[in-house]
């Protein structure tokens, strides 16, 4: 599974996160009473630890949604140890191809596929979680042949950071050999800018429909669900994390979580390696980076605006006074340990793979493959444009906006716009600046230090990814992915065949990714794929 998919709990003790228990997810991370303190404490404790947290594999409740009255082995092959709602159709489906003898020939014969689940700490390394993998395979191998069952490899399909996992137990812990072939699926291969987007404005809320294939159309094909796309995407980021402060309290502290920023070998959608643009503060030049190495010259830059944390969001509930406390007790000291293990375990990895691999990927949707800053003046000029921009961003699609549509919705475009020009307002204070979105003060001109707007000189926007490339000046911005991952990163690795989800004409309200697994193209590329990697072997014999 990808990140934050595998249920979590306090290494004896009790459950942290669930992905599939709403009112407890709510509850525990979504409150308004809830802050980034809290979250903090809850997932991560005082400082990150590897061994705080583990899988929870054994809770009934959740267990009961996939008891099978003839495959009672499910539980013990892990299965607990996903999120159902995201996996749950697609292991059933799977595992069905044996229950049916759906297998084609001669592989339904050569074969049989018991399907186990890795879940794993997602806070953790990737290297750490490679390892434990590696050790599971060996595992699972030996019960087989405990049994007297001939087994000697396994198959590997991956979701989002599983891919890394995958990748990592076996180019740096020897599973490979014990591997038949992986399957990744979405898989951020050399990161993803939404890791920083949301590091600095926290977990963004769907759009509508992408340009070109939303409107009227998409509105009459999935009323319930165009028009709930966005209310419930919103709760969903309460308990992601709604703001900059919840995020970076939380990724900045697991080695994890930082594993999924862009690495030293990324490039964006037009193939540069520079990814984060702004204009320069003598308004005549574009200032990109990273010029050579991401590490240095954004995530650990600590007194400019686009400085991948704010210190003060590492430890927050605590006042960091940087003079006097030692740095390896600060959260900006226990930071950089965290980013050095990121560091490292993407230098190890680089763009090593299984020599049998498949990838598929989803294109089409407004996604950061890069990070655009816009500067302009402090003044109410700039502010004007501000509130017209958070209005228009609101404003619903095209089935809504419609002269033919908006009355049977009991829809009425002025009331609208009168409402949302006070909302806007609001979304506009300094409160509101890093939720769903980043902005900024910065004086002292030619240094872009970050200040209180009472001293300000300029503003500096994160412009919202777009699916369409769009000027900004001399700066492009976005051009498409599946929300989080851009096609730069999800295609980027050299295997056997690479695999469009989005072109097989999914919708956009499934092709996310989060939810790339319940498309049916994804189920058949992974069927065929697995038939692919099987017929290797059978080659291999005959």
């Amino acid at each position: 599974p990808g990140t934050m998919a595998s249920p979590l709990r306090v290494k004896g003790g009790g459950k942290v996160w669930d992905a599939d228990a709403g009112v407890f997810m709510l509850r525990k991370h979504g409150l308004v009473n809830v802050n980034a303190a809290d979250r903090k404490a809850i997932l991560v404790g005082a400082s990150f630890k590897s061994e705080y947290l583990e899988v929870i594999t054994d809770d009934p409740e959740h267990n009961k949604k996939f008891a099978h009255a003839e495959d009672t082995e499910r539980a013990a092959r892990g299965w607990g140890g996903v999120s159902w709602n995201s996996y749950g159709p697609f292991l059933e489906a799977l595992q069905q191809q044996d229950y049916a003898s759906a297998w084609n020939e001669p592989m339904r014969h050569s074969f049989e596929h018991p399907l186990h689940v890795f879940g794993y700490n997602w806070t953790a390394s990737n290297d750490d979680s490679g390892k434990q993998l590696a050790a599971c395979i060996d595992t699972v191998i030996q019960k087989y042949k405990d049994t007297g069952r001939i087994c000697e490899h396994v198959i590997l399909i991956t979701h989002s950071m599983g891919g890394l996992v995958a990748r990592s137990a076996c180019k740096l812990h020897g599973a490979e050999s014990k591997v038949l072939g992986v399957v990744h699926g979405v898989q951020p291969a050399r990161g993803a800018p939404a890791a920083y987007w949301r590091m600095k404005g926290g977990f963004d809320r769907p759009s509508d429909a992408p340009k070109g294939e939303g409107g009227f159309m998409s509105f009459l094909r999935n009323p319930i669900k165009t028009a709930t796309r966005k209310p419930l995407g919103t709760v969903a980021s309460w308990v992601l994390g709604t703001d900059g402060e919840e995020v970076t309290a939380l990724l900045g502290n697991m080695p994890g979580g930082l594993e999924l920023l862009p690495n030293q070998n990324y490039t964006d959608n037009a193939g540069s390696r520079a990814w984060l643009k702004f204009p320069a503060a003598d308004g005549l030049s574009v200032v990109e980076l990273p010029r050579s190495d991401p590490y240095a010259e954004i995530y650990l830059a600590k007194d400019v605006f686009y400085r991948l944390v704010n210190p003060e969001w590492l430890d927050p509930g605590k006042k960091e006074t940087a003079p006097t406390m030692t740095d390896a007790k600060d959260g900006w000291g226990n930071f950089k340990k965290y980013l050095s293990i990121a560091k490292g375990f993407h230098q190890k990895l680089q763009d090593q793979i299984h020599p049998i691999s498949y990838q598929f990927y989803s294109e089409g949707l407004n996604t950061a493959d890069r990070v655009v800053y816009s500067r302009h003046a402090h003044d109410w000029k700039t502010k004007a444009t501000r509130l017209l921009k958070i209005i228009k961003a609101d404003l619903p699609g095209a089935a809504a906006s419609s002269a033919v549509t908006a009355p049977l919705l009991g829809f009425s475009p002025v009331s609208f716009i009168v409402k949302q020009a006070g909302v806007a307002v609001i979304k506009d204070t300094d409160f509101m600046t890093n939720r769903g979105g980043f902005r900024c003060y910065v004086n002292e001109a030619g240094r872009d230090i970050p200040t209180n707007n009472d001293e300000a000189l300029f503003v500096m926007q994160m412009e919202m990814p777009e699916n369409n490339p769009v000027t900004l000046d001399s700066l492009q911005k976005g051009s498409g992915g599946d929300g989080t991952v851009p096609v730069s990163s999800g295609a980027t690795l050299r295997v056997l065949d690479t695999a469009d989800v989005s072109k097989d004409d999914e919708s956009y309200l499934v092709r996310d990714h989060e939810p790339i697994f319940k498309t049916k193209t994804a189920w058949n590329i992974v069927i065929n794929a697995i038939e692919n990697i099987a017929l290797h072997k059978i080659r291999e014999k005959t």
